[in-house]
């Protein structure tokens, strides 16, 4: 539920979430207050920029930051949530998608480790229609990558993607074409021809048994010394194909059967790598082992007619040698004519059963022409003169034109809109050259796509097999557009950004780096930025990019780089490596981020430290002086005075001792003045040493009680400190502490306590234990008359006297005593804080650690 926020809070976010989209208006009125992340003026600014940088993308982007890695996302985001959306924005993702938390919570681990993680189709199961819905499978092809604050840790996970399901569901249907094709098919992979895929068809063919992962002639032993490993060596060599016709094949079809005698037509297809490197071979054919048996059953049936039409043709030759003696051999005739009819007789029969044969022969076309109109993908064929010679139906829904009106028809005059095209061309090279040729192009209107087209040639003609690839290449445009607009973006950060290819060798610069350095683009690619380098710098800049590429490893440096006027300044660089889902580094991606005027600052600053740090030690050093100058003759004065109150000179009268006992106390608050000043420089020089030791307070307290009665007891007052007491709950309480010096702390805290409450007041000293935070509370409590609230963070400065005015001239010292005070508990590990309301009193409270 989204809450509407101040004009002031909208002003805020509208500089921070720009654009007209519908996530940057939700970023901006939304009340981030109430989320995770808090008010946007406290973001960090890594979150900031990240956040205007997913808005600013054009494919699906999230970014998730802080502990709870709460969701901020863009406008292509959208569909992917369905029902979730708005809710989900600035909720953690785990409570969003709790059905892939399971999935996602390492791979945020990993993240967060400083790791980027790149999924490739992975499978997701969500529940677009929201919580409790039916789980929808989607596929993703999706980066996690690590978004570093200003510290330099990772504060959040940038998540970016591209919606895969479309192409794994139509690969996947693909598979099952390949896998139901009527014709065997089978994919072999590398020099040893290992079995990658094979459809039921191939299995028919060669019997169920373990193919894919082995090698050909490990798979099928009984190929050996066929010859077949010699034709597949020879197409991966040359990348020729190889096409058999009725070639016959020796194969056991039952595991522990002696092979038996099958035929085939077939083809070898090459199939190459990217880099054109043979990569394998595709085996595409029929089983035409009934078609060859009926056809050499009717080639034997017409040998034996012609033998028979000869030996006709040898009787009638002898009949009409033998005409003259016709009438002399009658009755022979009529035993040759009984024997001609049984020979024709014969010869009937003959016939009837190669016109059976035929019509078997006949059934078998039939069938492969019930093969190549079961394929799912267009298919059609012509002959030397480039004339329709078959088309399937797939064909004729492409093209929108029934196959009855082109079959025999010119290609090429019927398509006249293909002349000219990848098509045309690599038809005519694959018919001139004799081998397949694989061609993927758009095709104009009034067909309108892009197809991948494999076109191989036949014994009297060619064979064109396509698919239709124009969602693929749709899809690779609007990546191609994504990445176009992602380096515009990139391009116009003021940080200079630059990719690498896995070698290390840089073949891509932001604009940022040719404005600041002023050189040309073919000079600065590959390794030619190094011009930019100082050259007393460079050695130490390419030793630790060469070790973090061989360790694969991000890479985090400074060093000096020239700008375009000649000057050198100092970039804070950074270097991730991209992987792919097999864990490869695929490129390179760095950042320079300008740090010189931080660096002179830091400089600078550092400067006025050293300056002031100097500064402060002449003071102590002067103070320290001059209270020890000091003390020299107030001791005089001291001696002196004793010397008068003894008589030494003669008696004194009344007056003159009251005068004596003045100056004595004069004296005696001058050497303390001197003492807290001599303190305070020692502590400011570092020059206290501590014995630190377990003490108990209780019999401390009473020691200190018997030091403060006479000036209660002068004021009046009332004084509590029983909880200190060893009989108490609690007690003892013990702690960890210089027992000199922490009886002065509490000594200058009851004396102050004492000196600033009015007559009848109460001063009470309190001792709590806190085992749980394994420290003890000292509390000093009065009834005096306060400190103001603007004052109270000033009492514990040096020379600071917050009410010098109200004290009594005797009472006065030179504001030391708080700040040696603060200072001692500090040094012994513990605290000195204050709670004061003024006319109602104040409460001091030393903070030590339990012993």
């Amino acid at each position: 539920m989204s809450t509407t926020v101040s004009h002031a809070a909208r002003d805020g976010a509208d500089a921070h979430f720009p654009g007209d989209g519908e996530m940057a208006r939700r970023c901006r009125t939304l009340d981030w207050a109430s989320t995770p992340l808090g008010p946007v003026a406290r973001w960090p600014q890594s979150l900031r920029t990240t956040a205007a940088t997913v808005l600013a993308l054009g494919f699906p982007s999230v970014v998730l930051w802080g502990a709870e890695l709460t969701q901020l996302y863009n406008d292509a985001y959208v569909p992917i949530l369905g029902a979730r959306h708005p809710r989900a924005l600035g909720r953690p993702t785990a409570e969003c998608w709790p059905e892939a938390w399971a999935f996602n919570a390492p791979i945020y681990a990993r993240v967060r480790a400083g790791e980027t993680v790149t999924l490739r189709e992975q499978r997701y199961a969500l529940a677009r229609g929201g919580p409790g819905g039916a789980l929808e499978d989607r596929f993703l092809t999706i980066s996690y990558a690590p978004v570093r604050d200003e510290a330099g840790a990772v504060g959040g996970v940038l998540v970016t993607f591209v919606d895969v399901t479309a192409e794994v569901r139509g690969r996947a249907q693909l598979e099952e074409a390949f896998r139901l094709a009527p014709a065997f098919l089978a994919v072999l992979r590398g020099p040893d021809h290992v079995f990658e895929l094979a459809n039921d068809a191939y299995y028919r063919l060669v019997g169920r048994r373990d193919l894919v992962g082995r090698p050909a002639l490990e798979a099928l032993p009984e190929l050996r010394g066929q010859g077949f490993d010699a034709l597949l060596d020879r197409v991966r060599a040359t990348g020729e194909p190889f096409v058999g016709r009725a070639l016959p094949i020796a194969l056991a079809r039952t595991p522990g059967a002696p092979p038996e005698e099958r035929f085939a037509d077939f083809v070898y297809l090459p199939v190459a790598a990217p880099d054109g490197a043979p990569a394998g071979i595709v085996a595409h054919g029929t089983d035409v082992t009934e078609h060859v048996r009926a056809r050499r059953e009717v080639e034997r049936l017409l040998a034996e007619s012609e033998a028979a039409r000869g030996a006709l043709a040898q009787a009638n030759a002898q009949l009409e040698e033998q005409q003259v003696e016709l009438e002399l051999t009658n009755q022979q005739l009529q035993e040759n004519a009984t024997e001609l009819e049984a020979q024709a007789e014969e010869l009937s029969r003959t016939h009837a059963l190669l016109a059976e044969r035929t019509r078997e022969a006949d059934a078998a076309r039939r069938r492969l022409l019930d093969a190549f109109e079961s394929i799912s993908d267009p298919f059609f064929t012509v002959d030397r003169d480039w004339r329709l010679t078959y088309i399937n139906p797939p064909t004729e829904r492409v093209i929108g034109r029934p196959r009855e009106g082109l079959i025999g028809k010119h290609l090429w005059e019927e398509f006249a809109e293909a002349v000219g095209t990848p098509f045309y061309d690599g038809a005519f090279r694959a018919l001139r050259e004799g081998r397949a040729v694989d061609v993927e192009a758009h095709y104009p209107p009034p067909l309108d796509f892009w197809a991948a087209m494999r076109m191989y040639p036949l014994a009297d003609g060619l064979a064109v097999y396509y698919q239709d690839v124009t969602a693929r290449k749709k899809a690779e445009a609007a990546l191609a557009e994504s990445e176009r607009q992602l380096r515009a973006m990139v391009d116009a950060i003021p940080t200079i950004a630059w990719t690498a290819r896995p070698d290390g060798a840089v073949d891509w610069f932001n604009a940022r780096w040719y404005e600041y350095t002023g050189m040309a683009a073919d000079r600065a690619a590959g390794w030619g930025w190094q011009e930019a380098h100082d050259p007393r710098a460079l050695p130490d800049v390419v030793r630790e990019w060469q070790a973090a590429m061989a360790a694969g490893a991000p890479v985090e440096t400074t060093f000096p780089l020239r700008g375009a006027d000649g000057a050198y300044r100092r970039f804070l660089t950074r270097v991730i490596p991209v992987r792919d889902a097999e864990g490869r580094v695929t490129r390179w991606f760095g950042t320079c981020t300008d740090v010189e005027s931080e660096r002179r600052a830091v400089e600078a600053a550092d400067a006025a430290r050293e300056a002031a740090e100097a500064a402060n030690r002449a003071k102590s050093e002067f103070l320290g002086t001059m209270s020890h100058e000091l003390r020299t003759p107030l001791n005089a004065i001291q001696g002196y005075t004793e010397l008068l109150a003894l008589g030494v000179r003669g008696p004194l009268t009344e007056a003159q001792r009251t005068d004596l006992d003045r100056v004595r106390r004069a004296n005696r608050h001058l050497m303390g003045l001197i003492t807290d000043i001599l303190n305070f420089a020692r502590l400011e020089a570092g020059q206290v040493e501590l014995h630190v030791a377990d003490v108990e307070v209780g019999p401390m307290v009473a020691d200190l009680e018997s030091l403060v009665a006479p000036q209660l007891a002068a004021k009046g007052l009332t004084f509590d400190h029983d909880a200190c007491a060893p009989d108490t709950p609690g007690s003892p309480h013990v702690v960890r502490a210089d027992p000199e010096k922490l009886r002065q702390v509490l000594l200058n805290l009851l004396t102050n306590a004492i000196k600033f409450t009015e007559p009848g007041g109460h001063v009470a000293l309190l001792c709590t234990t806190d085992a749980a935070a394994g420290v003890v509370r000292l509390r000093v409590s009065d009834t005096g008359r306060g400190i103001p609230a603007a004052q109270v963070e000033r009492i514990f400065e040096p020379f600071v006297q917050i009410d010098r005015h109200r004290t009594h001239a005797s009472q006065q010292g030179v504001g030391l005593g708080l700040a040696i005070s603060r200072d001692l508990a500090r040094a012994m590990g513990g605290d000195l804080t204050v709670e004061s309301e003024e006319g109602r009193g104040s409460a001091f409270t030393v903070t030590l650690r339990l012993a």
